[in-house]
């Protein structure tokens, strides 16, 4: 529910990633987080726990990472071997109180997850730990469950980032996909924003599809189409 309240609640685009990071923290035991948007074949760091400031300033290339680039292309979490053969981008990068060269820190448990929206991967989730069992009691589906929250988020929050870069008002949100009266009602109870409407989800998103689901009687005001136009 934390997850779903921030989606729509007044925040920066910081904020709104930190908390995200907060809340998974939450649940995955880890010393280190790391939350990426993809950008073309780049993973770029939105929000980081537990990793050296220069971490955020980098761009990982799934070609040079192969352990991100399993993570992107699985459709199921994946929790690396303690003794994986493939590099760990995030070794060498931990930065923990009480030790005193984290720059040569060696991860030993690795944890990533893809985060999907609509079927589409829009970045990754990883969690490290120095303990090589940290992650192994973990519930799968859970983290699968984070995966699809968390890719929600990201793409609410590069959406709405860039209305704001152009300094455009929204009247407020249209729900697409199956109804569900208690999602309706936390986006307006917890995010303060007006639900204009719902709609299913429609294949092809276009405008011809569109015009077609209008005119199936199933927009009855034309309220909808008005908006969308």
């Amino acid at each position: 529910m934390e997850i779903a309240r921030d989606l729509t609640a007044s925040l920066g685009a910081e904020d709104r990633y930190a908390r995200l990071l907060n809340v998974i923290r939450g649940l995955v035991p880890c010393d280190a987080a790391c939350l990426l948007r993809l950008e073309g074949r780049e993973l770029v760091p939105v929000a980081a726990h537990g990793l050296v400031s220069s971490a955020m300033t980098r761009r990982f290339d799934r070609r040079e990472h192969p352990r991100l680039d399993v993570i992107l292309s699985s459709k199921e979490p994946v929790q690396f071997p303690a003794d994986s053969a493939l590099a760990d981008p995030f070794d060498g990068l931990l930065d923990l109180p009480g030790h005193p060269s984290p720059l040569h820190e060696t991860i030993h448990a690795c944890l990533g997850c893809a985060l999907t929206e609509g079927g589409e991967v829009v970045g990754a989730l990883t969690a490290d730990a120095r303990d090589p069992h940290a992650f192994d009691d973990l519930d799968m589906k859970l983290i699968a469950m984070l995966g699809a929250l968390a890719g929600a988020a990201v793409r609410t929050t590069t959406l709405i980032e860039a209305l704001r870069q152009r300094a455009i008002q929204t009247a407020g949100v249209i729900m697409i996909g199956v109804a569900n009266p208690d999602n309706r009602e936390a986006i307006e109870q917890y995010g303060h924003v007006h639900v204009l409407g719902e709609m299913p989800h429609i294949e092809p998103m276009t405008s011809a599809g569109l015009a077609s689901w209008a005119a199936s009687g199933l927009d009855r005001s034309g309220r909808l189409m008005e908006l969308l136009q």
